[in-house]
C-alpha cells in the first residue's frame, strides 16, 4: 500500500481521520472502506444466489 505515515494501515485505528484538514488519509480510508463494504455486498449477493439455488432444488419451485 502506498502513504507515507506511519500509522498501520489495517483500519483498526481511528487517529487517521483528522489531520491536516487536506484529502490525504481521511478519503484513503473512506475509499478503503468504501471497497471492503462492496467485496462484502458481492460476497452476500453470492451466497443469496446458493441459497436460493438449494432453495428451488429442495422445493421444485423458483425462490
Amino acid at each position: 500500500m502506498k502513504g507515507s505515515h506511519n500509522s498501520s494501515d489495517d483500519g483498526s485505528s481511528t487517529k487517521e481521520t483528522h489531520g491536516s484538514g487536506s484529502c490525504g488519509d481521511p478519503c484513503h480510508h473512506v475509499r478503503r472502506e468504501l471497497d471492503e463494504a462492496r467485496e462484502e455486498i458481492a460476497h452476500l449477493k453470492r451466497t443469496l444466489h446458493r441459497i436460493q439455488q438449494v432453495a428451488e432444488w429442495a422445493t421444485g419451485e423458483p425462490a
